[in-house]
């Protein structure tokens, strides 16, 4: 047998949102676990429609990452957390710099490194 779903939310959700004027920035993160990745794989696909937003997977899209492949992602969150502020990352040829934004959010930022390691 399955095992049994986890009881619902105590609370009710803080925002409802049907998508309508597009995708909000300030409220959804239209990446998937970027700060494991650079942006080109793990940025979302998707469209505003009648029904809401639609998320889709093109057979052009590249995998999240390549040490995972074959996985193609496309996703939207309210929220990420990687671990405190400095923290080291499995990926060591890019920078990461991680920062509290509004709305309880954190931003990674990514840049290539010079070719010596250096920052």
């Amino acid at each position: 047998m399955g095992e049994a779903l986890p009881p619902p939310p105590s609370e009710a959700p803080s925002f409802a949102d049907d998508f309508s004027p597009g995708l909000d920035g300030e409220r959804w993160i239209a990446h998937y676990l970027p700060h494991w990745t650079v942006p080109e794989r793990s940025a979302a696909r998707y469209e505003i429609v009648d029904a809401g937003l639609q998320l889709r997977i093109g057979s052009d899209q590249l995998d999240w990452r390549e040490e995972d492949a074959p996985l193609r992602v496309s996703n939207v969150q309210t929220a990420m957390f990687s671990g405190p502020s400095g923290r080291s990352a499995v990926r060591t040829d890019i920078a990461r710099t991680v920062s509290r934004c509004e709305r309880r959010r954190l931003c990674a930022c990514c840049s290539p490194l010079p070719a010596d390691g250096s920052m």
